[in-house]
């Protein structure tokens, strides 16, 4: 039997985008977020391709209220990250996944929607019967359950 893979949404992107071109952005929907992502491509050894990480400024509670208004936006900061260096962009938000197509053929550059990415990812090392090394990955550590009486 082969071990599952485990595999982070971001990091497969990030990989992926660096077999698409040479560099690559992340698209966020607020600056708060701008930090983690540049902390994860140093952890991924990926920093010297990462182009830039732009925001968007929409809460992610609003980003299908208003598509149109999401569009241009993503259209203006798809064009600043290309101007950034990059050749490749990745979505840092699960609430712009239908938008990918269209912003790649509005862009002419490849869009990389995560938790597709991530799924496909997984497939792939299932059906090769890939997981991670044994060597660098640690095994679980299971877990005691405790059962506590409630106070009345």
């Amino acid at each position: 039997t082969c071990a599952l893979p485990i595999l982070g949404m971001l990091e497969s992107s990030m990989h992926l985008a660096s077999q698409l071109g040479n560099k690559f952005s992340v698209v966020v929907p607020l600056k708060t977020s701008i930090n983690a992502v540049i902390e994860r491509a140093r952890l991924y050894l990926l920093e010297d391709r990462l182009a830039s990480v732009r925001e968007v400024d929409t809460r992610v509670a609003d980003l299908e209220t208003n598509i149109e208004s999401m569009k241009k936006k993503l259209v203006k900061v798809g064009k600043k990250c290309i101007l950034d260096g990059a050749d490749v962009l990745i979505f840092g938000c699960g609430g712009f996944r239908r938008l990918s197509n269209w912003l790649q053929d509005q862009l002419g550059i490849p869009v990389i929607e995560p938790g597709l990415v991530a799924a496909r990812t997984a497939e792939m090392l299932v059906d090769l019967r890939l997981a991670q090394s044994k060597r660098t990955s640690m095994k679980p550590v299971p877990k005691k359950i405790y059962l506590y009486e409630s106070c009345k």
